[in-house]
């Protein structure tokens, strides 16, 4: 009995020894903060992927795109003809 005593004292005299831990709220967000990041990487990555209808409107986006581009290289063609048809008249000459 006086055993069992003298270790449960020893043990309490233990914890009593060790400081004790406050647990602040700085560290508390920083324990919560990689899942935080984690979390808010997760809505930024589905918010840009937008689902069937964000494809649909870059789709679109992207037909506009190529639309002007043939437009583009449609005139840009043009103007290389006339440029190769005055070197070519200019050669003859």
């Amino acid at each position: 009995m006086i055993a069992f005593l003298l270790v449960s004292t020893t043990a309490i005299a233990q914890e009593a020894a060790e400081p004790q831990r406050s647990y602040s709220l700085l560290t508390g967000f920083f324990s919560w903060l990689p899942l935080l990041i984690l979390v808010g990487l997760w809505f930024l990555f589905f918010k840009k992927m937008g689902g069937p209808s964000r494809q649909k409107e870059l789709l679109e986006k992207q037909d506009l795109y190529l639309d002007r581009a043939a437009k583009h290289m449609d005139e840009v063609e043009a103007k290389l003809d006339a440029i190769l048809e005055e070197l070519r008249n200019k050669r003859n000459s």
